[in-house]
């Protein structure tokens, strides 16, 4: 699946697996890890503090909670896609995923989470993949919430479904939106001095898809559906109509790819689920005329498009400017932290959710789930 001779977005993006020289083996400034409960709030509250020194944003972070600290931030389409069609090069992200959406609407037209009057689903592609997210079917959506405890359960989530004392350290995600679609915005721009056009009405059509700034697009409005700076992220390939041509340094030919598409957006959807609602859920929407490059397994080549591999290139590689609302950012600030939790603590973190009122029928609001905490509660589980 993996083409040698393909477009490199690592070249692009000027992402290595080598070290930064003068980074070192220091622990960079958004890392923490957190083994008692007043370290966790410490060290959020450390985030607010940096993130607040932008002064470029509103200050509203998302969260997102892992059980198992190694993940990468990559949608679980392109997880999927690699285990099923690594060796088959000619189905993309965007089939791939289209071939899901029409069995889910196939098979789960009727469900009362899709026609209950709460709902009031539009049946949009966007909803219905915001659907199909959090019920389990893989999307190119990258889900995050707003809420730092429920990202806590998460991290904590096999203290809650199993009895077994969990076996690696968990993870917490905080998460700047408003300054990743800005720093995202200038990295594309500072990339457009490199874009050779064929002419000047090319040169105007791409010029007028570059990324606004930092707002986050609400992909249920039909203005957004249709923008051409956003078809990439809903429909992929033959919808995208952002094409540029590039020097390929491999054999001098010209590659045709579609700048703005480059890097994930974050955006908003929505909310017309109680599963949403409950779980206050956004979205990082990743590329699905995106294709895998050559670089480490573990990120199936998508390396480029990882959000910590992102943030490594922004701190250590970018040398352009990054203006957000005609303001500068002076100094370099992370969008993304992470803050590991050590197993140990892992269930003294579960009580301290249980003590705010957490539960998980309150983050999954469906009758089973109801049933099944009245169970837990009976016996004496929580």
């Amino acid at each position: 699946m993996i083409k040698g001779e393909c477009f490199d977005l690592r070249n692009f993006m000027n992402i290595f697996e080598e070290p930064v020289q003068g980074r070192g083996s220091v622990v960079p400034p958004h890392r923490f890890v957190a083994e008692e409960e007043p370290d966790l709030m410490r060290m959020v509250h450390l985030i607010y503090e940096m993130i607040s020194k932008s002064r470029i944003s509103p200050k509203r972070m998302w969260y997102r909670g892992h059980k198992n600290k190694d993940y990468v931030l990559l949608p679980t389409l392109i997880r999927e896609h690699y285990r099923r069609y690594k060796e088959n090069s000619s189905f993309s992200l965007a089939e791939y995923q289209r071939s899901l959406m029409e069995s889910f609407v196939s098979r789960g037209a009727t469900a009362i989470e899709l026609i209950e009057p709460t709902v009031k689903i539009n049946n949009s592609e966007i909803e219905l993949l915001a659907q199909m997210q959090h019920y389990g079917v893989a999307t190119n959506l990258l889900d995050w919430t707003e809420d730092l405890f429920t990202a806590l359960y998460f991290a904590c989530e096999d203290c809650f479904i199993g009895t077994d004392v969990p076996k690696q350290d968990a993870t917490i995600y905080a998460f700047d939106p408003y300054l990743y679609n800005g720093i995202r915005a200038a990295i594309i721009k500072d990339r457009y001095k490199d874009l050779h056009f064929s002419s000047e009405s090319e040169k105007r059509n791409v010029e007028s898809t570059r990324p606004m700034g930092n707002i986050i697009p609400n992909f249920s409005l039909l203005h957004n559906t249709l923008d051409n700076r956003y078809q990439d992220f809903i429909r992929g390939e033959q919808y995208s109509s952002t094409n540029y041509s590039t020097p390929d340094n491999t054999r001098g030919k010209a590659s045709i790819q579609s700048p703005t598409t480059y890097l994930p957006l974050a955006i908003q959807v929505s909310r017309t689920s109680q599963r949403i609602q409950r779980q206050a859920g956004s979205f990082v929407a990743f590329n699905l005329s995106d294709t895998p490059h050559p670089g480490e397994e573990r990120y199936m080549g998508f390396q480029h498009a990882e959000l910590e591999k992102i943030q490594e290139y922004y701190l250590y590689e970018f040398t352009g400017e990054v203006r957000i609302q005609n303001r500068q950012l002076k100094e370099k600030t992370p969008f993304l932290y992470r803050i590991d939790l050590r197993k140990e603590s892992l269930g003294m973190f579960k009580e301290l959710i249980l003590a705010i009122g957490v539960r998980t029928y309150k983050l999954y609001p469906e009758l089973e789930n109801i049933g099944r905490d009245i169970m837990k509660m009976e016996q004496g589980i929580y």
